[in-house]
């Protein structure tokens, strides 16, 4: 999430999809789903050329027809995420205006009639600054506002690929910009 501050306008620009770990993942699903289909087309041809390197050959029935189906697979699920990736989906922007007193979140949906995602809310209506840690194989922390009786509001991932202690620092500092507490959760 990077940040601009203006006096008292705090704009924090969200990559969205268009993070380097999903530019990444793309790339490998890409690349091991046409691997997978080019093998599966391969022993279905007879063609042993690419095979040099192994030494067990493979035959069309089992191995061939199962990697052809997983290489399909994957190049749809790769085209999917290159398609959320270049549609830009999540990215947008969060600006805190305290000299109006208002917030306002900007994000790109999928494309279509509700493309644009915007929310415009009163300062005064804030609560406070929630962070949400969640653990797990790649752990990240998450941050919202809280409202008076209201849904929270979803500002997106905090310290993308960094420490709880960053996320927590940057939620801090949200907070004091909008001069209301941090409250904090952790989800498993």
């Amino acid at each position: 999430m990077g940040q601009q501050l203006v006096d008292a306008v705090r704009r924090d620009i969200i990559f969205g999809s268009r993070a380097k770990e999903n530019l990444v993942f793309a790339w490998l699903i890409s690349l091991g789903g046409g691997s997978f289909l080019t093998i599966g087309l391969v022993t279905y041809l007879g063609q042993p050329a690419l095979f040099m390197l192994l030494k067990a050959p493979l035959n069309f029935l089992p191995q061939g027809l199962v990697m052809g189906f997983y290489g399909i697979f994957a190049l749809f699920l790769g085209l999917y995420l290159w398609l959320i990736i270049w549609w830009s989906i999540g990215a947008g922007i969060n600006e805190f205006d305290c000299q109006r007193g208002r917030i306002s979140i900007f994000r790109w949906g999928f494309p279509g009639r509700n493309r644009r995602i915007h929310f415009a809310c009163q300062l005064q209506e804030i609560e406070a600054v929630q962070i949400e840690s969640r653990g797990g194989l790649w752990p990240f922390s998450l941050a919202y506002l809280k409202r008076r009786g209201k849904v929270s509001v979803p500002l997106g991932e905090l310290a993308r690929g960094g420490s709880s202690q960053e996320a927590e620092d940057e939620a801090a500092e949200l907070a004091q910009f909008l001069g209301v507490p941090v409250e904090t959760g952790l989800k498993r």
